[in-house]
């Protein structure tokens, strides 16, 4: 079956890591809609390479539409490593019904399965997380949405007031990074250096810096940690419980080796309120250096 389908006996494409695309496509002929469509706007490649340099992120592009060796495959798959997916698909029971009133039947969509995302952006509802493992691509009635298939369902976390606030923060972050990516690429990834001075600018009207740029990273964590509290960020996977939040200033020296889309959201609210403040101020700032 993966040969006919995407050329190769050994591919093996999924909604993370789409592969063989443009041999798919040319099977199936589809009029009006292209495999580089397919993949911006159905696949979690977009989000994956939000932060990567512009040559490497490319390169990832031609491997997911041209696949022609194992260890391209291979190469791929660590990429999704470093940004997982929910581990059970994930849907907000508003949006469900509205779909089924509208279309006869509902869908998965692709942002409530990015990590961290726990609240619809629409209905602030907090997400429902399915029976239906992500990572078992192969399972029978993977698609199928019918309500006894994915029932019952328990909340994706488990979060107070508080902390339903900053994961509809994040869920907003997360849906930028996703469907703005070459913004986040050209914001971001294209000039980390100067986004990092700019950090430690903010770091420092904080008092977690110095005029010159020393961060302190004790400070930083703790507040980082006050400010989302314990749950949310164990929530996320990204609190460790014997090195905490290492990756928080990790982040300023490892991200072009392991590039993390919701490491970079959850700084970006802390510092500026809301990623979209984030960005915007990122943008502001290179607009006057120029």
């Amino acid at each position: 079956m993966a040969k006919e389908s995407f050329g190769r006996q050994w591919v093996y494409s999924t909604m993370s890591v789409p592969v063989g695309m443009r041999y798919f496509f040319e099977q199936i002929a589809l009029d009006g809609f292209s495999a580089e469509q397919f993949i911006q706007e159905h696949t979690y490649l977009p989000y994956y390479t939000a932060l990567l340099p512009e040559e490497q992120r490319k390169q990832f592009q031609n491997l997911a539409m041209d696949i022609r060796t194992k260890e391209e495959m291979i190469c791929l798959g660590r990429l999704m490593h470093q940004n997982r997916p929910a581990a059970r698909l994930r849907f907000c029971p508003e949006c469900m019904l509205e779909d089924i009133q509208r279309y006869g039947f509902s869908y998965w969509r692709r942002l409530f399965q990015l990590p961290g995302v726990f609240v619809c952006e629409r209905h602030r509802h907090l997400l429902l997380e399915s029976s239906i493992d992500c990572r078992d691509f192969g399972a029978a009635n993977f698609g199928n949405t019918e309500v006894n298939h994915i029932f019952p369902a328990e909340p994706a976390a488990k979060l107070n007031h508080r902390e339903q606030v900053l994961a509809l923060r994040i869920a907003e972050g997360q849906r930028i990074c996703l469907q703005e990516s070459a913004r986040i690429n050209r914001t971001l990834a294209s000039d980390w250096n100067g986004v990092s001075v700019y950090m430690k600018r903010l770091l420092h009207r904080k008092g977690m810096a110095s005029p010159s740029g020393h961060v302190n990273t004790e400070a930083y964590r703790s507040a980082m940690l006050q400010y989302y509290g314990q749950a949310l960020l164990c929530a996320t996977g990204l609190f460790d419980q014997n090195a905490g939040l290492n990756w928080v200033t990790a982040e300023y020296h490892r991200w072009r080796r392991c590039p993390n889309a919701l490491k970079m959201v959850l700084i970006g609210i802390f510092l500026s309120g809301s990623f979209e403040n984030f960005l915007f101020e990122i943008e502001q700032q290179k607009r006057s250096d120029i």
